[in-house]
């Protein structure tokens, strides 16, 4: 009995302090400046669940525009008020972070968020990106790509860079461009690379498709792997070596490629036009070799 005098008294204080906190409250927070960063630096970006747009220019600053709003229906034990970013200038490279905020927030009602990122800096810059649930459009950059982020989805396209690291958990990852070493991971997603001309190429995902078209360089090494998924690989320029390794699927290739080796899981492919080692598995899926 005590109990449920006990319970019914926590609910009825929570319905009336709800009750006074009904009315919707909206938070705004808004971030236009210019910052400055050497040539060469490094930007870093850590965010959640933004939009976040990146674009390399002909430019010497950083312009950082950034909107988030909150609407609260409802009982929050934060307000929308708490949202702060922070933007500091270090040795030539530029950080911008969420602010930290202490505790747990508990919500009964509704909270509505749009939060947008947009920044335009200098085309040479390297990136360093940190997010949670944030999807990103990043282009016109020669510098190097480091890209961590868990559920989302990336457009990286006019890359020129010659590293690129990028590790994503459930999203889709659309780019076109780059050189030199792509290392990229997955969960669950969906990998497209176009017009890639990349020399050393490391591309893990698990329950996913991964599509890579690139030129091979006679010295390259390409790894690429998947574990339930396909992996489609187009040669736009070069040749090599292709060993092709799958489980519980198939594999095939276009008459541009000569097999040298056959196999129940195992096929060996040559391509005239340079010296290139591609290793290509699959547990679960298939395996297109393709000649642009």
């Amino acid at each position: 009995m005590t109990r449920t005098i006990t319970t019914a008294l926590i609910i009825c204080l929570l319905s009336s302090f709800m009750a006074q906190n009904a009315d919707a409250k909206t938070y705004k927070y808004d971030l236009d400046g210019d910052y400055s960063i050497d040539p060469d630096g490094t930007l870093f970006l850590n965010t959640d669940d933004a939009e976040v747009t990146i674009v390399g220019e002909d430019r010497s600053d950083v312009l950082v525009v950034i909107y988030h709003e909150c609407r609260i229906e409802g009982f929050r034990t934060r307000g929308g008020d708490d949202f702060e970013m922070i933007v500091t200038e270090e040795n030539g490279n530029l950080r911008i972070r969420e602010a930290d905020t202490d505790g747990i927030t508990i919500v009964m009602g509704s909270v509505r968020e749009i939060y947008t990122v947009s920044i335009r800096a200098p085309k040479t810059v390297n990136l360093r990106i940190r997010g949670e649930d944030d999807d990103y459009r990043i282009h016109g950059f020669s510098g190097d790509l480091r890209l961590d982020c868990e559920d989302g989805d990336a457009i990286l396209y006019d890359m020129s860079g010659d590293h690129f690291e990028i590790s994503m958990e459930d999203g889709d990852l659309d780019m076109e461009g780059g050189n030199g070493m792509l290392d990229m991971s997955a969960e669950d997603g969906r990998i497209t690379i176009e017009e890639g001309n990349f020399s050393d190429v490391t591309c893990d995902v698990e329950d996913g498709d991964i599509f890579l078209s690139t030129n091979l360089d006679s010295d390259g090494n390409y790894r690429l792997n998947a574990e339930d998924g396909g992996i489609e690989f187009t040669v736009l320029d070069g040749g090599g070596e292709f060993r092709l390794s799958f489980e519980d699927g198939r594999a095939r290739a276009s008459r541009d490629f000569d097999m040298v080796e056959e196999d129940d899981n195992y096929e060996e492919y040559t391509l005239d036009g340079g010296e290139a080692i591609v290793r290509i598995n699959v547990e679960d899926g298939r395996i297109s070799l393709r000649k642009k």
